[in-house]
């Protein structure tokens, strides 16, 4: 998501048009949740995705015509099973998709959101953002950006509104689903409101450069992680053999935990070369807050590298925090097929965090 506000803010600043779809509404079993992207550019070229087949086609079509009228407007897909399996998708179900022009003027004194957001998202901060849904087709867009620490930026035209809304925030901290609400303006009316958290990218902190980072390390850029890859040997921790990485760090291991404060949005995969090498990196990553931290290695292995934490006043209820050996059970082999186990593994664990809330 981090990577479409990026395109957002740079063709804005260039003055270029395009449109941008969001799933707002989904029932049944629909292929991706509220908040799913794509956006249009006016040569046709897309990023991101909100469905497949023919969903993602005619919303396309649909994006193309906004770029015409500079209308905003709400679509709908209702698609049973056997219609979904006849348009190429996997499931059926219902969805509803806003698509807004976004070359409008969203700038005012203190400043344009969407540039904003993206500096939000570089300091890794949370925002809300809020967006006056309309139904009927409207040359008029108005947002809200709510902070963290509670200021805003820009309005949804209407001030009972914008407090309404900034009160609705309150509710959802902490949670990182979109919401459809519904709420009364000043002159009693009904107005529909999509509120979306703004939040930074997960990353990915992948200690060791051996033979399954080097996979491992694509595959979570594919799957929309930040990649960052720790290893204290420079010839393991360069840019040539990890082009796909945003971050790399030729440190010793213990060194970089002294550096760098990790968060619930870092996932941590510890592949390192050596027993020794694991069991300091896990050491440290307990101390963090990650909401993910694997180790490889065999069950006799895992078994003694907790009992030597162990000894040194770690406790089994931290402990039940690793996922040793990491991975899904998939009889992986090859560094390819074990890079796909843990990444499989990673995603379970946050969408089930996303679902939790």
């Amino acid at each position: 998501m981090e990577d479409i506000y990026r395109e957002i803010k740079r063709l804005r600043t260039d003055r270029e048009k395009a449109v941008l779809a969001t799933v707002i509404t989904k029932l049944g079993s629909a292929p991706r949740e509220k908040g799913a992207k794509l956006l249009v550019r006016e040569d046709g070229s897309s990023i991101g995705s909100i469905s497949g087949g023919c969903v993602e086609a005619e919303t396309w079509q649909e994006a193309m015509q906004v770029m015409q009228t500079g209308e905003s407007k709400v679509i709908g897909f209702h698609l049973t099973e056997k219609e979904a399996v006849e348009s190429g998708l996997i499931c059926g179900g219902r969805i509803e998709v806003y698509l807004e022009p976004l070359w409008m003027d969203y700038a005012s004194e203190e400043g344009d959101i969407f540039e904003e957001i993206t500096h939000i998202l570089s300091r890794e901060g949370r925002a809300f953002l809020a967006t006056a849904i309309k139904r009927e087709a409207s040359k008029g867009q108005e947002k809200i950006l709510i902070r963290q620490e509670g200021s805003t930026l820009g309005s949804l035209g209407d001030k009972l509104l914008d407090n309404s809304i900034i009160t609705h925030t309150r509710e959802m901290i902490g949670k990182e689903e979109p919401v459809l609400v519904t709420i009364k303006n000043s002159q009693n009316k009904e107005c529909e409101i999509y509120l979306e958290p703004i939040l930074p990218t997960p990353i990915l902190f992948i200690f060791g450069g051996g033979h399954i980072s080097l996979p491992l390390a694509r595959i979570a850029k594919i799957v929309g992680f930040k990649v960052a890859v720790i290893d204290d040997r420079e010839l393991y921790a360069n840019k040539d053999r990890f082009p796909e990485a945003d971050e790399i760090y030729p440190l010793e291991f213990e060194n970089f935990f002294e550096q760098f404060e990790l968060s619930p949005r870092a996932y941590i995969v510890i592949v390192t070369r050596g027993h020794l090498h694991d069991e300091l990196v896990l050491e440290k990553a307990l101390k963090t807050e990650a909401a993910y931290i694997g180790m490889i290695g065999s069950k006799r292995k895992v078994r003694y590298t907790y009992d030597n934490l162990m000894r040194k006043e770690i406790t089994e209820e931290q402990l039940s925090r690793v996922h040793a050996p990491i991975g899904l059970d998939i009889k992986a082999e090859t560094p390819e097929e074990i890079a796909i186990s843990i990444m499989a593994e990673i995603i379970k664990i946050r969408r089930h965090y996303l679902a939790r809330g």
